[in-house]
C-alpha cells in the first residue's frame, strides 16, 4: 500500500483517489438536483445520493486511518451510507412508478425504522455485539482493522436488499410495459442499469470478493449517468408527469407532444381514434407521423386550447372534445404538452336528435291548437250559417235558402277533408322513395274539380325528388286549388322546374298576392278572400316541412301567385 501524506493520525493513500472524485461528482449533482428540489425523483435522488457522499469519506478515512479506533469511528459512520441509501433507492422507484402512497408520513416512517435502529445499534454495538465484532488487522492490506459481521448486520443487510429488490421488480415492470409500448425505454432502462451496477458492487463487497467497498464510487458513477440522463432523456418531465395528468382519461385518446413537437407519449385509445400504430412512431416529429384519419391527427398537431373539432372520415362527420394541459419543469419552463380528445360524436348526434324531436313535439302541438281552433270557430260558423238558411227556408221555403244551406255544409265538407290532411302529415318524412314530379302532377290534377282552369304540365318527364307520394300529391292538389279558389274566371295554372335544377314551380296567371302577404300566406287563418280561412297553404307548408324543404311565394311571369318549392333533385 503507497501512503504518500500523513496528517494527525492518517496517511492519505492512492486508494482514496477514486473516492475522492466521487465526492467531487456527488457535490456538483446534489448542487443540480438541489435546483430541481421541487420534483419528487429529484429529492429521492438527493436522498440516495447524499448517504453515498458520507460513504465516501468515512471510506477514505478508513484506507486513510493509522489506528484501530479511528478505523472503528469511520467504519461506525459508513454505515449511514448502506441503511439510508436503500431507502433513497426505493423512493426513487416509487417517485418513477407513480407510486404515490410511498411518499406519505406513515410510509417514510415505516421505511426507516430499519436504518434507524442499525444506526443506533451500531453506536451501541460494545454493549452488545449484535453489529458486529472489530479486532486489529493481521494479514496486511488496506485496512487496519478487521469486522466481522454480527445478526443486526444480518437484518441490515437482508432488509437493505429487501428494499433495493422491491424498487428494482416496479422498473422491471415499467420497463416491459413501456418497452411493449415503445414509450421512453431508454429512461428506465438508464435508471435500472444505473442502480443495478452500484448494488452490484456493494453485493460484491459482502460476501468478500472485494476488500475496499466501492459502492460510493459505483453510486457516484450512476448518480451522474442518471443525472445526464435526466436532461438528455427528459426523465423528469414529459413521461411519467404527462401519464400522471391523463390518468382520469383512460377511456379518452391521450397524445404527448414534446417542446421540439416529437410525439413523447401515446395511449392505446389515440390509437384506436386515429386507427393508427404509433408506438413505432415515438420520438419522432409530429409533422413526419401519418395516420389513417389524418385530419384529426392534423387537429391535434394544431391544438393549443381546449376546443371541439368536427373532421370528415369515409363520408360521415364526428366530432372531438380536445383539451390541451401544459407541461413544465421545476422552473416553469414549458417542456411539452398533452393533448386529450374524446369521441363526442355519439352525443352531439343524440343531442341533435333530441332537438329535432322537440321541434317536431312543438309543432305537433300547434297543430293540436289550430285543430281546436277549426273545430271550436271555423267549423262552428259554418255551421251557424247553415242553421240560420235552415230556419229562413222552414218559414219562406225560398230556394236561395236552400242553396245557402247547401253550400255551408260544402263549406264545411272542404274543412272536414282538410283537417283530416293536415292530420295525416308527419312531421319528418321517414322513409322517403323516389317520385316523378310531372306524372304526380298530372295525377293531382285529375282528382281536382277544376272548373274553368287550364293545367300546363312544364316539369320534364326526368325530374323526381325523394318523397313521401301520398303526401307530395297533396301539396300539388292544394297549390292547384288555392289558385283556382283565388281567382275569378278561367286561370292558367302552370308547372315546372326551377332554373337550377333544385326545386319545383306551381304558378297561376291569376291576380297574384300582395308582397306584403308573401309570407304570411302560409300561416293558418291567413288569406286575401273572404271566403277562405286559409288552411290550404298552411297544410302546403307543413307537407314542405316534413320533406326537409323550403317553400316561397313570390310573383309568376304574367303577375299571378308563383309557389317555389327548393329540394334536390334525385
Amino acid at each position: 500500500m503507497s501512503r504518500v501524506l500523513s496528517i494527525m493520525g492518517y496517511e492519505f493513500t492512492v486508494l482514496a483517489i477514486p473516492f475522492v472524485f466521487a465526492i467531487g461528482c456527488l457535490l456538483v449533482l446534489g448542487y443540480f438536483l438541489y435546483q430541481l428540489r421541487d420534483e419528487r425523483i429529484a429529492r429521492a435522488l438527493l436522498v440516495w445520493m447524499l448517504p453515498f457522499l458520507i460513504w465516501s469519506i468515512a471510506v477514505i478515512s478508513r484506507l486513510s486511518a493509522t489506528t484501530v479506533d479511528v478505523e472503528i469511528l469511520w467504519h461506525r459512520i459508513r454505515f449511514l451510507g448502506p441503511s439510508v441509501s436503500a431507502v433513497g433507492y426505493i423512493l426513487i422507484a416509487a417517485a418513477y412508478t407513480s407510486r404515490d402512497n410511498w411518499y406519505q408520513p406513515t410510509y417514510l416512517v415505516g421505511v426507516s425504522v430499519i436504518p434507524v435502529i442499525t444506526n443506533l445499534l451500531v453506536w451501541t454495538n460494545p454493549l452488545h455485539q449484535l453489529v458486529g465484532e472489530y479486532s486489529k488487522s493481521t494479514g496486511g492490506g488496506p485496512f487496519v482493522a478487521t469486522f466481522e459481521p454480527g445478526p443486526w448486520f444480518v437484518v441490515h443487510g437482508v432488509y437493505s436488499y429487501l428494499l433495493i429488490a422491491v424498487g428494482t421488480y416496479w422498473l422491471i415492470r415499467k420497463f416491459f410495459r413501456l418497452h411493449k409500448r415503445g414509450l421512453y425505454r431508454v429512461q428506465v432502462t438508464t435508471i435500472l442499469v444505473a442502480m443495478i451496477a452500484t448494488m452490484a458492487s456493494n453485493f460484491l463487497h459482502n460476501i468478500g470478493l472485494t476488500t475496499i467497498d466501492w459502492t460510493p464510487v459505483g453510486g457516484a458513477v450512476s448518480a451522474t449517468v442518471i443525472v445526464v440522463a435526466m436532461f438528455q432523456y427528459r426523465l423528469l418531465d414529459v413521461s411519467p408527469v404527462a401519464r400522471d395528468i391523463a390518468v382520469e382519461n383512460m377511456d379518452s385518446g391521450m397524445i404527448v407532444i414534446d417542446e421540439d413537437e416529437r410525439l413523447a407519449d401515446v395511449n392505446d385509445r389515440a390509437e384506436t381514434l386515429l386507427e393508427t400504430d404509433l408506438n413505432t412512431a415515438v420520438g419522432e416529429q409530429m409533422s413526419e407521423i401519418a395516420a389513417t384519419r389524418e385530419q384529426l391527427l392534423q387537429q391535434i398537431r394544431t391544438a393549443e386550447s381546449n376546443t371541439t373539432v368536427s373532421v370528415e372520415h369515409d363520408d360521415e362527420t364526428y366530432h372531438y372534445d380536445v383539451t390541451v394541459s401544459r407541461i413544465t419543469d421545476a422552473t416553469d419552463e414549458a417542456i411539452g404538452r398533452v393533448v386529450v380528445f374524446s369521441d363526442m360524436s355519439q352525443e352531439i348526434r343524440q343531442r341533435r336528435r333530441l332537438e329535432t324531436q322537440t321541434q317536431e313535439l312543438q309543432r305537433k302541438n300547434q297543430r293540436l291548437e289550430q285543430f281546436a281552433s277549426v273545430v271550436s270557430h271555423d267549423l262552428r260558423n259554418p255551421l251557424s250559417i247553415a242553421q240560420n238558411y235552415l230556419d229562413f227556408a222552414r218559414e219562406t221555403n225560398d230556394e236561395e235558402d236552400f242553396v245557402a244551406v247547401e253550400e255551408a255544409h260544402e263549406r264545411m265538407d272542404t274543412l272536414l277533408d282538410e283537417i283530416l290532411t293536415m292530420a295525416r302529415v308527419e312531421t319528418t318524412v321517414e322513409e322517403p322513395e323516389s317520385v316523378q314530379l310531372a306524372a304526380i302532377a298530372d295525377e293531382s290534377w285529375q282528382t281536382l274539380e277544376t272548373d274553368d282552369a287550364v293545367f300546363e304540365n312544364d316539369v320534364p318527364p326526368e325530374a323526381a325528388v325523394d318523397g313521401d307520394p301520398s303526401l307530395i300529391r297533396i301539396l300539388f292538389q292544394n297549390l292547384f286549388r288555392n289558385a283556382i279558389n283565388h281567382n275569378d274566371g278561367s286561370v292558367t295554372i302552370r308547372a315546372g322546374v326551377v332554373d337550377s335544377d333544385d326545386g319545383f314551380f306551381v304558378e297561376d296567371d291569376g291576380v297574384g298576392i300582395p308582397e306584403n302577404m308573401r309570407k304570411a300566406v302560409f300561416q293558418y287563418g291567413k288569406t286575401s278572400r273572404g271566403e277562405s280561412i286559409g288552411i290550404g297553404l298552411a297544410i302546403v307548408k307543413e307537407l314542405v316541412i316534413a320533406h326537409g324543404w323550403e317553400i316561397s311565394a313570390t310573383e309568376a311571369q304574367d303577375g299571378g301567385a308563383r309557389f317555389e318549392i327548393t329540394t334536390v333533385s334525385s
